[in-house]
């Protein structure tokens, strides 16, 4: 993981950029674009809920105290595989439909695909068709 250096007062220092609006020597000083940029190597991370804060500082030119706003986003990191099970298959339509539930309730959806014999797979016309019309 990317640490980010950290003052006494538990601030953070973006690595990757940190580009402030207003510079070191106040508003004639020279400026930045406003972008803050720090990338975070999940994979050092543990299994399990994170919390990211990131604190936004406006500068005040009147002499009071600066105003602060956080935003903050919680993750999930889970390395496996969703634990899945067909739990039915039946025919309808003229095809065939079948449910896969998440067993341990991590995946928020599922896609299934199939692999179906060359005779019936559709031509790329048809596919072509079948996008167009149902998106």
């Amino acid at each position: 993981m990317t640490a980010v250096a950290v003052d006494a007062r538990g601030r953070g220092r973006f690595r990757q950029k940190s580009s402030p609006l207003i510079g070191a020597g106040g508003l004639g000083s020279a400026r930045g674009d406003g972008e803050f940029r720090q990338v975070v190597d999940a994979t050092k991370l543990e299994e399990g809920v994170h919390f990211i804060t990131v604190r936004a500082w406006r500068h005040r030119t009147d002499g009071g105290p600066a105003v602060f706003s956080d935003f903050k986003r919680m993750i999930y990191v889970d390395r496996l595989p969703p634990v899945s099970r067909v739990t039915s298959i039946r025919s309808a339509g003229g095809g065939v439909d079948v449910d896969v539930r998440s067993v341990d309730r991590t995946a928020e959806s599922m896609h299934a695909l199939s692999r179906r014999p060359r005779s019936t797979r559709r031509s790329v016309s048809q596919r072509a068709a079948f996008q167009q019309q149902f998106g």
